[in-house]
């Protein structure tokens, strides 16, 4: 009899866009032992589809440092816009801004654009937004598009 863990269980889950099992199974699979980069980030999608924003914030973060520590800024990068997008629709302006800002450094570091840089500005075009500045907000959408 084959036992299948509640890692297995919660990426085939993920895989079925079964949000809240998904969720349900990686965060029993990472209290059993801590996930990888990319398991993390499966959590924080899952937790998020599954309308629980804190616990995705909370994977989110864990996968964007282990992405650091990988030099895998790209996807490290990914995850800042998803983590200042959540704070920012959450209501938390401040956090999604540091996000923001973090995820800008980040990709500060490499020469060509990406479309990562769009989704930075996408998040931009939104605060500029929030703020009246309409003609900033469009072309930040516009060159974010461009990207």
């Amino acid at each position: 009899m084959e036992i299948i863990s509640a890692l297995e269980k919660g990426r085939h889950a993920f895989e079925s866009r079964e949000w809240r099992a998904a969720f349900d199974q990686l965060a029993q699979a990472d209290r059993e032992s801590a996930l990888g980069a990319a398991d993390l980030e499966r959590l924080g999608n899952a937790a998020y589809l599954a309308g629980k924003d804190d616990e995705a914030v909370a994977a989110w973060t864990r996968a964007h440092n282990a992405f650091v520590e990988q030099d895998e800024c790209l996807r490290a990068a990914r995850l800042g816009f998803w983590l200042s997008l959540c704070l920012m629709l959450g209501g938390n302006g401040a956090q999604s801004g540091g996000w923001l800002s973090k995820t800008q450094r980040l990709l500060g570091e490499r020469q060509e654009e990406c479309a990562e840089h769009g989704l930075t500005l996408v998040i931009s075009g939104l605060f500029s937004m929030f703020k009246g500045d309409g003609a900033k907000a469009c072309s930040q959408f516009e060159q974010a598009t461009s990207l």
